[in-house]
C-alpha cells in the first residue's frame, strides 16, 4: 500500500499589521500561477468568530445545535462544525487539504512548521522564529508595502525549499 503524500506546510508569521495577509493573497496567485495546488489555513485566536450570515438555512442548523454543517455548491464546499479543542495545524492540514501541494498557515507561530517572517524590526524576528526553521525574512518596515520583487523572492525561496 502506497503511503499518502502530505502537502508541505509553510508558517507566516509577524505582528499584525506586517502584510502577512497581502504576502499570502500574492503568494497564493505567483504559486497558482505555475500550476501548484496550494491551500491556505488562517488562524483565529479568538473563539466565536461567524463565517455564516443570519437568516440562513445554514446559520439555523448550526444554532440548533448540529456537530456540522457542510455547504456544498458546484464550486465551492465549506465546513462549520463544533469541537471542543483547537485542532493543531498538522492535523488541520491531513483532514482537509491531503490534495494540495502546499499550505500557507497564516498565524501559527507556536508551530514547529518552517516560517517566512513579516518583519518590520529585529525584535520581531526574535518574537517570532520559534521553533521552525526560518525560510525567508521579509522586510515590511517601509509602512508595509510590499514589492512585486519581494513577492517574487520570497516565491522562488519557497519552491526552492520544498522542491516545487
Amino acid at each position: 500500500m502506497p503511503v499518502p503524500v502530505r502537502p508541505h506546510v509553510l508558517c507566516i508569521v509577524g505582528p499584525p499589521k506586517a502584510a502577512k495577509s497581502d504576502l499570502i493573497s500574492r503568494l497564493v496567485e505567483a504559486l497558482v500561477s505555475r500550476g501548484l495546488r496550494i491551500g491556505v489555513v488562517k488562524r483565529h485566536a479568538h473563539p466565536g468568530f461567524e463565517v455564516d450570515r443570519d437568516g440562513k438555512d445554514s446559520r439555523r442548523y448550526y444554532q440548533a445545535g448540529a456537530a456540522g454543517v457542510i455547504i456544498s455548491a458546484p464550486d465551492k464546499l465549506a465546513l462549520i462544525a463544533r469541537h471542543v479543542r483547537e485542532m493543531p495545524l498538522d492535523e488541520v492540514v491531513e483532514r482537509f487539504f491531503a490534495d494540495t501541494d502546499l499550505v500557507l498557515a497564516d498565524g501559527y507561530a507556536r508551530s514547529s512548521a518552517p516560517r517566512v517572517i513579516v518583519c518590520a524590526s529585529a525584535r520581531d524576528v526574535k518574537d517570532f522564529e520559534g521553533e521552525g526553521e526560518v525560510v525567508v525574512l521579509v522586510d515590511a518596515s517601509e509602512g508595509g508595502e510590499l514589492q512585486e520583487s519581494d513577492v517574487m523572492q520570497v516565491a522562488a525561496a519557497i519552491r526552492e525549499r520544498f522542491g516545487l
